[in-house]
């Protein structure tokens, strides 16, 4: 069951953080779950899908290719899901609304750290694109969801 924990306690992280993100703007008029996670719905008649993600290790690259509009991932940091976004760069850099969060909740540094794969493909070397994202992560603990689901039944959030 360490999967449905670790979907759920993805799922609360990523709830608060966009509720957070939307402090300023209030923009969100109401929140849906779904099957892959929930859909944001705003006041200018916008929408984002979350999806979430644990292992990005099984996700297809025309299902990414798929998603239209703003589309927000999270996933877990780690070096798994890190050479999974590596393979399927192309797909992912093609879709101008896509932001993947990578997410270590319980980390000791920073929790996150964010990916939006059509900027960073403008900017980077496609040479030492692994390099450079493995770089990004340092700052965050890599946690898998086993890891995680002990920690969310040990802690809660």
């Amino acid at each position: 069951m360490a999967s449905g924990e670790a979907f759920g306690g993805l799922k609360e992280w990523a709830l608060r953080y966009v509720k957070h993100r939307d402090i300023s703007v209030k923009k969100i008029t109401a929140v849906k779950d779904t099957d892959y996670g929930f859909r944001v719905a705003n006041s200018d008649g916008t929408s984002t899908d979350c999806i979430i993600q644990p292992s990005l290790k099984g996700l297809s690259s025309r299902f990414v290719s798929a998603a239209v509009g703003n589309t927000l991932v999270v996933t877990l940091s780690n070096d798994e899901n890190i050479r999974a976004v590596y393979s399927m760069w192309d797909a992912l850099a093609a879709n101008q609304g896509l932001l993947i969060v990578f997410v270590s909740p319980f980390s000791g540094q920073e929790d996150k750290w964010v990916l939006r794969p059509y900027l960073h493909n403008k900017v980077c070397d496609r040479s030492s694109l692994l390099q450079g994202l493995r770089a990004m992560a340092e700052l965050v603990e890599p946690v898998d969801a086993e890891t995680l689901a002990v920690r969310v039944r040990e802690q809660g959030f």
